[in-house]
């Protein structure tokens, strides 16, 4: 179902450095801060530090003295009879009480917080539920926020005046886009709330220009986050805060002992032949001048590029190299390649080499609006003839990615714009899908226990997403249901090239 509403423009965007500019250490002193990072893809081995949260956590301990610290929720993967029953190999999740006990052990050593920052993407919601239930429980007047791109994409807008704060109503803020600025000015109201007490802080006008309005009798704040200006001018990532737990569990070695890329145990769509750990990660970009249709800018900048310099990088390299022995450094960017010059700096800058090799790793997308059983026959033809080619070279099979993520609409993407992904939406889920540009195809779901349903059934990037009441899988392809998912199976138990025995059933 889709109907046509006129949203009004938001209010004026004022850029987060001007808000802090004003703001020293000495204003945040005493300040309790904890982080945390929300568990995500159960199946897959976690393989990289939450550098986000990092980001923003060295900022504060290293520029304004502030005791922040953070939880990696994601680093756990319990080996035990609970695991093997689920057919988890890799373990599983903390359990939710294992989590609060995690919680409360973590304040315990470091301190009761005054801000407690949730992160993660939309595909943490139902945790971002539980844990702000906890935390409010814990920690009643510590302020609650949210931020990356669950509360990104969950922002209140005219047509849902809520927002995330409608599904989390133990929320008191939201922060949206990115924090690198605007996590001071949280940190100096939380400290300001603590102080005086919400309703006089929020008479004062301290809280502005972020009081939101009040929902549920409560105030909200709604934080409005921007790209740095400079992004040389930040500290990069302190990976050495996880290097141990509050119950002595060596974090950081088990992550950057595991490969981030080429190891099947953290089920992503990657493939090489060399050794990738230890290893470390970092983003050497943000946003991404193109517009694919999938993909959304909103947490990293939009079509906005930024960079960090290649001398910048170069210093983190060469630290990570001598603390930790690292043979291979990732770069996660949105789009690494934008600027071809920036490149010739970074190898000149990191790598000191005069001969280098470059490995091309392809990865797929499956289940896209017109693709048909032929058209995907076209992709596995690729990929054995990449496998072909590649062994004229003496490199391996294994070498050459073979999995494939299914095409899923994530809120915010393009995609909704294409008919077909609108109606099939609207067919499996229920969602109601409003035109919110009278001469534009741009749309917005309402927030209601549809969206919502949607929204906890996103995980796992390779996942078939079916509708819990009726069972009913969501693809957009041309193909049946059951040619979808007898493709997928065979991608997901290793028979890729299977697909190409099938035969149109429709």
């Amino acid at each position: 179902m889709a109907v046509s509403l006129n949203v009004l423009q938001p209010k004026v965007h004022t850029h987060p450095s001007e808000v802090v500019k004003d703001i020293s250490a000495p204003d945040l002193e005493g300040l309790n801060v904890t982080f945390v990072n929300m568990p995500l893809r159960e199946k897959a081995v976690p393989s990289s530090p939450p550098e986000g949260i990092l980001l923003m956590t060295t900022n504060l301990r290293q520029n304004y003295g502030v005791n922040a610290t953070s939880i990696d929720l994601n680093a756990y993967r319990i080996q035990d009879e609970e695991a093997k029953s689920e057919e988890l190999e890799n373990g599983r999740h903390l359990s939710e009480a294992e989590v609060q006990r995690k919680i409360e052990r973590h304040c315990q050593v470091h301190g009761k917080p005054d801000l407690v920052a949730l992160s993660g993407m939309i595909t943490t919601l139902g945790w971002q539920k539980k844990v702000a239930k906890m935390v409010k429980e814990m920690f009643p007047e510590s302020l609650l926020v949210s931020g990356g791109g669950l509360a990104t994409e969950l922002r209140p807008t005219q047509l849902n005046p809520k927002g995330l704060f409608g599904y989390i109503p133990e929320l008191d803020a939201i922060a949206h886009s990115e924090g690198d600025d605007v996590i001071i000015k949280i940190a100096y109201d939380a400290k300001v709330i603590r102080e005086r007490g919400r309703r006089n802080a929020l008479a004062s006008g301290v809280l502005k220009p972020y009081y939101y309005t009040d929902i549920g009798s409560k105030p909200r704040l709604v934080y409005g986050g921007d790209r740095p200006r400079d992004l040389d001018i930040f500290p990069w990532a302190d990976i050495s805060l996880l290097e141990e737990d509050v119950d002595g569990i060596r974090i950081l070695e088990k992550l950057i002992n595991t490969a981030s890329w080429g190891d099947p145990r953290t089920q992503n769509s990657s493939a090489a032949y060399f050794p990738m750990a230890p290893k470390t990660s970092s983003v050497s970009s943000r946003g991404c001048p193109y517009s694919c249709t999938y993909c959304y800018r909103g947490a990293q900048g939009e079509q906005k590029w930024g960079i960090r310099s290649a001398r910048h990088l170069a210093a983190e390299v060469r630290e990570h190299i001598e603390k930790y022995g690292i043979v291979f450094k990732s770069f996660p960017d949105d789009n690494f390649a934008v600027r071809v010059e920036r490149i010739k700096a970074m190898v000149l800058g990191i790598m000191h080499t005069v001969l280098f090799g470059i490995h091309s790793n392809c990865t797929w997308i499956m289940g896209s609006p017109t693709e048909t059983i032929d058209k995907l026959k076209k992709t596995v033809r690729f990929i054995l003839w990449q496998i072909e080619y590649y062994g004229l070279h003496g490199i391996p099979p294994s070498a050459v990615n073979q999995r494939m993520f299914t095409l899923t609409w994530y809120p915010g993407t393009k995609m909704i714009r294409h008919l077909k992904v609108r109606q099939r939406l609207s067919e499996v889920f229920g969602l109601t899908l409003v035109k919110t540009h009278p001469a534009r195809e741009e749309y917005e779901p309402i927030f209601n226990e549809n969206f919502e349903q949607y929204c906890l059934e996103l995980d796992d990037a390779v996942k078939v997403l079916h509708d819990p009441r009726t069972g009913q899988p969501l693809h957009f392809s041309e193909m049946t249901d059951d040619e979808f998912l007898e493709a997928r199976n065979y991608v997901d138990s290793d028979q890729t090239f299977k697909i190409l025995d099938m035969r149109p059933r429709g």
